[in-house]
């Protein structure tokens, strides 16, 4: 099955959001979750949902094995915490109004409010996503690399419908006029925050281009990979 990251999600009939991202395991490439966008802009949720629950996957439009509500049960992909801070630096109370210049004292009010000996600890937003720490978000857009060189983004993953494993990465090359490029799964390296690198040189993955794009025109026969 081919899951293209932004296609429509349907629960039993349903329209209930998009295809956000993917979540893989960097190693065996196992399909362990995908995240559902759900909402508009002000009350937009990225719901994490098990690969389990997935009942069907065409290219433009994913089925899960859920109702609506059921799908609002599932836990965030992302979630803010508020967690203390260390307490801020060069705090200093209030002047006294002795402290002011006697020429401008007429002009100020200052209430004489007792510093507090200990104020409350400020807080800070920290992001923690519900997801196993050995995981990689997978993205539309997300870079990959031969080497050190750029060859192309993400657009779509294929996944075997039995067991769930990502078998190759369709990326799109090209500025203007851009095309896909089917890579297999055992030409990625590694899978890292934002970037995916592969273990072949560009000029492999542009003869990889070159022959898919021949034998895609008719009568060019099958791709050799």
């Amino acid at each position: 099955m081919k899951i293209n990251i932004g296609a429509k999600v349907e629960c039993r009939g349903e329209r209930v959001g998009t295809v956000k991202r993917l979540i893989l395991d960097p190693t065996t490439f196992d399909l362990r979750q995908i995240v559902v966008e759900r909402g508009g802009l002000m009350a937009a949720r990225e719901i994490l949902v098990p690969v389990e629950n997935i009942l069907e996957a065409k290219e433009e439009l994913i089925t899960l094995d859920l109702t609506a509500t059921e799908l609002e049960a599932l836990p965030d992909f992302e979630e803010t915490v508020y967690v203390p801070l260390e307490r801020m630096r060069d705090v200093s109370p209030p002047a006294p109004l002795s402290h002011l210049e006697p020429a401008l004292m007429s002009f100020y009010f200052v209430p004489q409010v007792p510093w507090p000996e200990t104020a409350p600890p400020p807080v800070g937003a920290e992001t923690v996503k519900h997801v196993a720490p050995d995981s990689r978000e997978i993205n539309a857009g997300m870079e990959v690399y031969a080497g050190e060189e750029k060859v192309g983004e993400i657009s779509e993953v294929i996944v075997d419908s039995s067991d769930k494993r990502a078998t190759s990465f369709v990326i799109e090359r090209g500025w203007i006029f851009t095309h896909n490029v089917e890579i297999p799964a055992d030409w990625v390296s590694s899978i890292e925050q934002g970037r995916i690198t592969l273990n072949r040189t560009k000029e492999q993955i542009e003869a990889l281009d070159k022959e898919q794009h021949r034998t895609a025109r008719p009568g060019g026969g099958q791709a050799a990979v």
